[in-house]
């Protein structure tokens, strides 16, 4: 209720106000080059949403990809994709072994504790600010298997 009448208020059209929406957001604590970021996002518009882009305005990263994992040649590999699409209605898990969020060229270590700002771009041009906590793998062991 509270995100339609923002959106009247705003005298945006309908279709621009997507209900995205995201819960359990973690990065995994990294000495590494890289990160990853993992959480699950919610679309209860009846409108199919896609995220197209991940930033941080701390300078944390040099970059951030959108990725999955595929099997080829009987290993799994990480690809680059070019968007996640959140079903209408529905939500999508970005969870480590499938889709997730790459944090590329890390300036400085990821320590359990921190949080991390990033920005979520979705195709339909909302975005959602977060404040995502660093985890350590043994802290998060739980999130990998529901």
């Amino acid at each position: 209720m509270k995100t339609l009448i923002a959106c009247l208020l705003s005298l945006a059209p309908a279709m621009a106000c997507a209900e995205i929406s995201t819960q359990n957001a973690w990065i995994r604590s990294s000495t590494g080059p890289n990160g990853a970021l993992f959480l699950e996002i919610e679309n209860s518009s009846p409108q199919l949403d896609s995220l197209v882009s991940a930033t941080t305005h701390q300078g944390q990263c040099d970059h951030m990809e959108l990725h999955t994992h595929k099997h080829e040649d009987g290993k799994m590999m990480m690809r680059q994709v070019s968007s996640i699409e959140v079903p209408a209605q529905d939500k999508v898990e970005l969870k480590p072994g499938g889709l997730h969020i790459m944090l590329m060229g890390l300036k400085k270590p990821l320590q359990d504790g921190e949080t991390v700002p990033v920005s979520l771009t979705f195709e339909s041009g909302e975005t959602l600010d977060l404040d995502v906590p660093v985890k350590s793998a043994a802290a998060t062991a739980g999130h990998s298997h529901h």
